[in-house]
């Protein structure tokens, strides 16, 4: 049951962004109430820059930018 009230609060969490984003053109609500960027402001374009192999640039774009995927990896390996 905890499983599936998981999944129902991030599929609720994805729709309002998706809401915001689309009909508002808010991309971060955090920023937009407060002017102060959110912790993840700039990790998108942080994981393109290391796409493109600019390490420097990534970490410059958000300096925690390798840190999801360490998380995810210990979730699953948990």
């Amino acid at each position: 049951m905890k499983k599936r009230q998981n999944i129902s609060a991030l599929f609720t969490i994805a729709v309002f962004y998706l809401i915001l984003e689309s009909v508002f053109g808010i991309t971060c609500p955090i920023l937009f109430l407060t002017g102060i960027s959110c912790a993840g402001c700039g990790m998108s374009r942080a994981w393109i820059a290391l796409l493109h192999f600019n390490i420097h640039e990534a970490f410059m774009y958000h300096p925690l930018f390798f840190l999801p995927p360490v998380v995810v990896i210990v979730m699953l390996l948990k």
